[in-house]
This record gives structure tokens, sequence and C-alpha cells, in this order.
């Protein structure tokens, strides 16, 4: 997985970089098809902003931000969103490949007989009905 730390108006310190590669390598336990990660970390006025984009072999590009007053505090707002996304499109890529088996194991045709009933059934038995009305 490649993780690309980039910083827009602001110089942050190493420390802060290894943070986010930390918290960045952390999210491939949710989601193990994930390509690549680049988190952006910027100020605006006294706003500390951490926007993570999450490439993965399958499925949409997933974005997340967050935004506090402290860096820290944003990076781990915008890992917990995208953490909250991977999960979701993991549920749903085990979903549709547990729906595939299931379309297979349905017969595809069932032949019928000359009464229109399907082999192996028996067709509606208006016999009985109508010695049951009779007996009455």
């Amino acid at each position: 997985m490649n993780i690309v730390v980039t910083c827009r108006h602001v110089s942050v310190t190493e420390a802060v970089r290894d943070y986010a590669r930390r918290k960045a390598e952390k999210l491939s336990k949710y989601f193990d098809l994930i390509q690549s990660l680049e988190v952006t970390l910027s100020v605006a006025r006294d706003l500390h902003k951490a926007e993570i984009v999450a490439t993965a072999k399958r499925g949409p590009v997933m974005v997340a931000t967050g935004e506090t007053h402290e860096m820290h505090e944003a990076l781990d707002l915008a890992t917990a969103r995208l953490e909250r996304q991977l999960t979701k499109q993991k549920e749903k890529l085990k979903l549709h490949r547990v729906r595939k088996p299931e379309q297979a194991e349905q017969p595809r045709a069932r032949q019928s007989s000359g009464d229109g009933a399907p082999l192996g059934e028996e067709g509606p038995d208006f016999n009985s009905d109508a010695q049951a009305r009779s007996d009455e």
C-alpha cells in the first residue's frame, strides 16, 4: 500500500507526518484491497484540516475529511470517518459475493408435463374437490 503525506499552506513536524502514516497504515485492516492513501494536511486561519483519499482495487474512491483546532484531532476524525466508509464497502463486497453461489443453486428451467404441472409434482386435483362436495 502506497501512503503519501502532503502539506498545504503549512509546514508540519516529522512527528505529525509519522502520526499520519501510522494512522493511515492501520486502515488496511478494515479493507485489504486499498492500493494507495493520500493524506493532505492544511491550515486555514485557525482550523486544521486533514483529508484522506483512499484508492482501492474494486469500488469507488473514498474521501474523508476532518476539521478541528488541532492537527492530531483532525487526523483522528478523518481516519474514523474513512474507517466507517471502508467497513461499509467491505460489507457490500461480501454481500455481493454471497449472492452469486445462491443464484447458481437455483434450477434454471423446470420441465413440465403435458398438464402444465412441473415434473415430479402433481397438478391440482379437481376430482377430490368434487368428491368432497358431493359427500356433504
